[in-house]
């Protein structure tokens, strides 16, 4: 009877992150074996596990999808990029944190377009924050025709969401926004109701024309 307890055990430990994480490693790196010389080996490795993490996230386990946007993070294939940005849509709030950051550290995620949707529509002010943040972030690097929609974006979350630490974080995202756009938010915030708004008004006024 012991011994078919430890088997248990043994069985369900074999399903956990950790052990999940690891089978995945070994994977990439049996996959690197396997294609053999000619490239470094542990840019190699992580290329031959992408496709692998870039599955988890979907995965039920919040600990797994936020570790498998972790090593996506960064990583040139289009394959990343895309995973990263349908973890933006997750149900978990952690998830979709992580996913902000990974977006925002990857060049070719070009992501603007679900963040600005997050900030206009998520229920959660603190993830608007946070989304506020990021999508100034990554409408910097945007060409001009592709930042246009976020920047819009973030001086109407500047003037109109409903709490002022998101208006707050909005205002200052629009530190690279076209002159004219940023400047007519910044009009508008100046006539905040909440005071700690008028007074990041009234300091991004003075450094940019």
């Amino acid at each position: 009877m012991a011994h078919e307890r430890g088997e248990g055990r043994d069985d369900r430990l074999a399903h956990a992150p950790g052990a999940l994480l690891g089978r995945l490693a070994l994977a990439g790196r049996q996959r690197v074996e396997a294609v053999g010389e000619g490239s470094e080996p542990g840019a190699a490795a992580r290329q031959a596990v992408v496709p692998a993490f870039a599955a988890l996230v979907r995965h039920p386990s919040t600990a797994l999808k936020t570790r498998a946007i972790r090593v996506l993070e960064g990583r040139p294939e289009d394959l990343a990029s895309t995973a990263l940005i349908e973890s933006l849509r997750d149900g978990d709030e952690a998830v979709v944190r992580a996913a902000l950051t990974a977006v925002v550290a990857t060049p070719n995620a070009h992501a603007a377009a679900p963040v600005a949707r997050l900030l206009s529509t998520s229920p959660s002010w603190s993830l608007r924050a946070v989304s506020a943040s990021a999508l100034g972030a990554l409408a910097a690097r945007e060409g001009d025709a592709g930042a246009e929609p976020a920047w819009k974006a973030l001086a109407q979350a500047a003037t109109g969401d409903s709490f002022a630490v998101v208006r707050e974080a909005a205002l200052g995202a629009l530190d690279r926004a076209p002159p004219g756009l940023r400047a007519e938010a910044l009009r508008k915030a100046a006539s905040d109701p909440e005071p700690s708004v008028q007074q990041l008004a009234a300091r991004l006024s003075t450094t940019r024309p």
